[in-house]
């Protein structure tokens, strides 16, 4: 990953928050662009094709959500969106797998098998019972439980991953968790509550979590 492509996704990913503001003055094109691109850049800054696939299909869910926001409801776009992010996660989870494929042994800490199942139970226990409640699209409810479950073994993986390398795998374990926070934010934002200030919480830490996954890289099992 160079310098280059970093300040690039940077540079439009804090261009995108600034003219959000002045959405009417752009049109959905432009945000669809901008809001993918520092996926697009990052993907195209990493050699691993696992983990590039997953950068750029964290951009196909740019583009689909944006679309979907600029409907102003639930569409078509809000379940390519989350399924291109669902997808995401579970090639992240098998590139950071493929770190420790020879140490077999490493184990993931019950602390922190306990610390991410609560976190995400105290995330999914209100916004699946608001939908089922309000809207009762138990489809939707089973999608959330099943976008939490592959977050969760992301979250896990990028764990094992650290302790088995933990000077390539500190990044990946940092972005993984910091991702797991965007994404709790949009989803309690979303089917829950309103959230001040949510739309700078949830692409801040989601811009900072692709940065810091696209950092990672496969270690080299001699140099171990």
């Amino acid at each position: 990953m160079s310098t280059l492509h970093e300040l690039i996704a940077v540079v439009t990913g804090t261009l995108y928050l600034i003219l959000w503001n002045f959405y009417d003055s752009f049109g959905v094109e432009f945000f669809v662009c901008i809001k993918s691109s520092p996926a697009i850049v990052l993907s195209h800054g990493v050699e691993d094709i696992i983990l590039r696939m997953g950068l750029f299909l964290c951009a196909c869910g740019d583009a689909f959500l944006e679309v979907d926001d600029s409907q102003g409801s639930d569409t078509l776009y809000f379940y390519m969106g989350l399924l291109s992010f669902l997808s995401a996660h579970l090639l992240f989870a098998h590139y950071f797998n493929s770190f420790h494929a020879d140490k077999s042994t490493v184990k993931i800490d019950t602390w922190f098998k306990v610390f991410v199942g609560a976190l995400l139970s105290a995330v999914l226990y209100p916004c699946v019972s608001t939908v089922l409640r309000f809207q009762g699209d138990t489809v939707l409810a089973v999608l959330i439980c099943i976008y939490g479950a592959v977050i969760a073994s992301m979250a896990l993986a990028s764990f094992k991953a650290f302790k088995a390398f933990p000077k390539n795998c500190t990044t990946a374990l940092a972005g993984s968790l910091i991702f797991v926070l965007s994404d709790s934010v949009l989803a309690l934002d979303k089917f829950w509550r309103d959230i001040k200030f949510s739309k700078y919480i949830i692409l801040g830490t989601y811009y900072l979590a692709l940065l810091l996954i696209s950092r990672c890289n496969r270690p080299s099992i001699k140099s171990e």
